[in-house]
């Protein structure tokens, strides 16, 4: 069983959850002393937990909104993801008995709504195979620019005078030159696709802002980012899968189911973005989107 503190409840009894619906679990894989099948036998508990926990609390509180959140499928797509698209059966066998888990959760939570209700079942991205790793920290250490920038997720954030103790103020003249430094990188091909800026991709991408970083970069598929003290080319624990790449490349795009009265069976609404999710879900609701809210609903809001 997890720490109760992993439970936030604002009211009501986390314990009586526990003692009328069982315990719970974190995500699945943490412990590497687990088999393959060990792992996803603990999925498949999470899974019925997390279903239990959803109707203990939608019994108990008769919520207008009800969010929930299964990990199952990020973690089956970082595990098995690279191994299965390569003919592994074995990977790809678990793979299927992932999809089969979350198959199976997606049928006891439609349970728990009734006709009059909407059931929207998202994802926060796609997952893209990964069989090779780059360490951005150690080219950035080999090109002098250790001290001035670091690797944070898919970018790269600088060292400027806009923090505490920051010593690079010219913004654009290192953009210049960790940019090239990236370009620069091959293994033998160029692994760094493409780059991106908050000035010119802000809005595009959701990109920048007080806690975002100055260049963002998208790679050549297969290769993700690992960081090794002093490797370039790290090597990879999993042929799996990973994300955080441009959010409009095939492999990272997201599912979108809805239904419900407001929902048109059989349509087909195209690509959205997740930020049109939670105008959709006030849509259904029959309430304006947040104050200040970029997205669109994909219907129009009636009440």
């Amino acid at each position: 069983m997890s720490p109760i503190q992993e439970l936030a409840m604002s009211h009501g009894d986390a314990r009586a959850m526990l003692r009328e619906a069982g315990g719970f679990i974190g995500n699945t894989y943490q412990r590497r002393e687990l088999t393959d099948a060990q792992s996803l036998e603990t999925a498949e508990l999470l899974a019925r937990q997390n279903a239990r926990h959803s109707g203990w609390l939608q019994r108990r509180q008769r919520p207008r909104l009800f969010i929930g959140y299964l990990p199952i499928a990020d973690e089956m797509g970082h595990h098995y993801l690279g191994a299965a698209l390569k003919g592994d059966s074995k990977a790809k066998a678990s793979l299927d008995w992932g999809w089969a888990i979350i198959e199976r959760w997606s049928q006891e939570i439609a349970k728990l709504i009734s006709r009059r209700d909407h059931l929207i079942l998202t994802a926060d991205h796609g997952m893209a195979p990964t069989y090779k790793a780059v360490n951005v920290n150690e080219i950035l250490r080999r090109a002098g620019l250790a001290d001035q920038a670091v690797h944070v997720y898919n970018s790269v954030l600088f060292n400027t005078t806009d923090f505490k103790e920051g010593t690079v103020a010219d913004r654009e003249a290192l953009r210049t030159r960790v940019q090239q430094a990236l370009a620069d990188t091959r293994d033998p091909e160029p692994v760094f696709t493409a780059f991106f800026t908050p000035e010119q991709h802000g809005a595009q991408y959701g990109i920048g802002g007080p806690a975002g970083s100055d260049l963002y970069f998208d790679m050549r598929v297969g290769y993700t980012v690992r960081d090794v003290p002093g490797e370039l080319f790290p090597t990879v624990e999993r042929e799996g899968g990973n994300h955080g790449f441009r959010p409009d490349r095939e492999d990272m795009l997201a599912v979108l189911f809805a239904a419900g009265p407001r929902i048109q069976a059989g349509a087909r609404w195209g690509r959205l973005k997740s930020i049109d999710v939670a105008p959709l879900v006030c849509a259904v609701l029959g309430i304006d989107p947040p104050k200040h809210s970029v997205g669109k609903s994909p219907l129009a809001r009636t009440r």
